[in-house]
């Protein structure tokens, strides 16, 4: 896999888990990671999480790339899709997808890639937890 963020020795387990815990301070719901790598090619780890409005949604989108810009991760693509009710933030190794609770529910990815390791946010300790 070509990773662009592979000179600044990032460790994007960590980053990711970062991430879902920053996600979730900003009323991300049902935030999801996915280990993905031994699955899949062309990344490591997934983020699913939802929004129960657009403009909630455009917030953490918002949010998302500035976080990424304070980490100094490089996001190689950005794409809304639909609308808004599913947008992509790829940075190689760690691909995070932000739905609508409706968009979520129809595209399953989480269905989808249900053999892959996972850990969920959990809110009554504040911290990931596998499945």
């Amino acid at each position: 896999m070509l990773d662009t963020n592979v000179e600044h020795d990032i460790d994007f387990g960590e980053i990711a888990r970062k991430i879902c815990e920053q996600l979730h301070d900003q009323a991300a719901q049902d935030v999801l990671l996915l280990s993905v790598g031994e699955i899949l090619d062309y990344t490591d780890y997934f983020i699913i999480c939802h929004s129960l409005s657009g403009p909630h949604l455009k917030a953490l989108a918002r949010f998302l790339d500035n976080l990424t810009s304070e980490l100094k991760i490089r996001v190689i693509h950005t794409d809304g899709i639909r609308g808004f009710r599913w947008i992509i933030f790829d940075m190689g190794a760690l691909i995070v997808h932000l739905f609508s609770q409706e968009a979520r529910e129809f595209y399953g990815l989480e269905r989808l890639w249900s053999d892959a390791p996972r850990q969920t946010y959990s809110l009554s300790k504040g911290d990931l937890r596998p499945d």
